[in-house]
């Protein structure tokens, strides 16, 4: 296993068995509707608000699926 995939690995579980304990994770707030386009990124590095639109380049896959 590499480094960033024991981190993540880690990170997960911590995150995970806390909010199971105290229903809190320390993830950012969302403001939105839930219909902005946004998502949760998991990565070894810092958790952040994603587009996922942008990031997936979905207009793209849109026009020519």
């Amino acid at each position: 296993m590499k480094p960033q995939q024991a981190r993540f690995r880690d990170r997960l579980l911590t995150t995970w068995t806390g909010f199971a304990a105290t229903g809190r994770t320390n993830w950012p707030t969302f403001r939105g509707t839930g219909t902005d386009g946004c998502v949760q990124t998991l990565t070894s590095d810092d958790w952040n608000r994603a587009d996922f639109t942008r990031d997936h380049n979905q207009l793209f896959w849109k026009r020519h699926g």
